[in-house]
């Protein structure tokens, strides 16, 4: 069986045929398995194509401290790759926890059962900057070198 590319797709039609028995050779145009799916670690090159598309021009050396990387896509497993996961487990492809922390993220109080009112991490991204500068402000004492101006009274009841 003659199996073209050695991305995720060839990989994983080579590795489920050949546990049928059958004989798979994969053929790979670039030096290096994985297809889109790639690590750069101290020492990997880097190449980008000449704007023309004739041939690949180095563009970066990776000069990572040893044990450092970057994965250059994809950048995560959603959990609901479940086949994926689970060739990871049966090969023995070790995993490390992605966290995605955007704004959208919906925080929940702890202690409340069921949750109280989400909120969203934006808004308390945003109202903890705001509370903050409110705290730097009372601080100010004379005029703002840059803006020349007053800085605002303190609300009744602060000091």
């Amino acid at each position: 069986m003659l199996i073209l590319g050695a991305g995720v797709g060839g990989l994983t039609a080579a590795y489920e045929l050949s546990r049928l028995g059958c004989k798979c050779t994969v053929l790979e145009p670039q030096t290096r398995t994985g297809g889109r799916n790639r690590t750069a670690r101290k020492g990997d090159k880097l190449y980008e194509l000449d704007g023309k598309g004739d041939s690949p021009v180095l563009t970066h050396t990776c000069a990572f401290d040893k044990g450092l990387y970057l994965n250059l896509g994809p950048g995560r497993i959603p959990y609901h790759h479940r086949r994926v996961l689970k060739y990871c487990t049966d090969l023995g492809v070790s995993l490390e926890p992605y966290i995605m922390e955007t704004t959208a993220n919906v925080l929940h109080r702890a202690g409340h059962t069921p949750p109280g009112r989400p909120w969203r991490n934006g808004r308390i991204a945003n109202d903890t900057r705001g509370h903050l500068a409110a705290l730097l402000s009372a601080t100010l004492t004379g005029r703002d070198e840059f803006t020349g101006l007053l800085p605002p009274a303190a609300p009744a009841g602060r000091n």
